[in-house]
């Protein structure tokens, strides 16, 4: 396994097992022509399994990617709620836009004010409650932190950050057994 294979599934296993709907995955700018053909390879594998890896941002030295199940992503940004506070937030409304323009909003006000905009947790795959909850409250005043800082259901929560900590048991556990990562990708 190389180190490229070893981050992707120490920093995306709940996406790449299906259980999540992206994760960020981030390494040192200077791995960049170390990694730029796995990332290449990688793509094109995951692409015909509904899955992407796409460059979103680079800030302090550091490239981050979202690696994300297209169909999935799209139908968490068109719900209602998510939709409508996105669009409110200046970005096309995810309703009636392509997953591409959005995502370019993401990559431009990340760039703009060179840190996470908040709402990212929405293209995460986190409660939009918590996700509201925590945009209101500031980062405080949560319930639980873990994977996001929990403002509602921590009940469920638990039970997603043990499942999101399972698949990259999983996955690791195949890799060690000589199973190719690439194949490891559930479609």
């Amino acid at each position: 396994m190389s180190d490229f294979e070893y981050q992707l599934l120490w920093q995306t296993s709940p996406t790449l097992a299906g259980i999540k709907v992206s994760n960020l995955f981030s390494f040192p700018q200077k791995q960049l022509s170390q990694y730029r053909e796995e990332i290449s390879f990688y793509n094109k594998r995951m692409e015909k399994s509904d899955l992407c890896l796409d460059y979103l941002y680079t800030c302090a030295g550091r490239i981050f990617v979202l690696v994300y199940r297209k169909k999935m992503l799209i139908d968490a940004l068109r719900h209602p709620k998510t939709a409508v506070f996105l669009t409110s937030e200046g970005y096309p409304d995810p309703r009636s836009s392509d997953l591409p323009q959005i995502l370019n909003h993401l990559r431009r006000r990340m760039n703009q004010f060179c840190e996470f905009p908040h709402e990212i947790g929405l293209f995460l795959g986190y409660p939009a409650e918590d996700v509201f909850a925590f945009i209101r409250q500031k980062g405080r005043n949560c319930k639980l932190c873990g994977y996001w800082k929990v403002y509602f259901d921590e009940e469920s929560a638990r039970k997603t950050f043990l499942a999101y900590d399972k698949s990259r048991e999983i996955l690791f556990k195949k890799a060690q057994e000589g199973n190719p990562v690439f194949l490891l990708i559930t479609t």
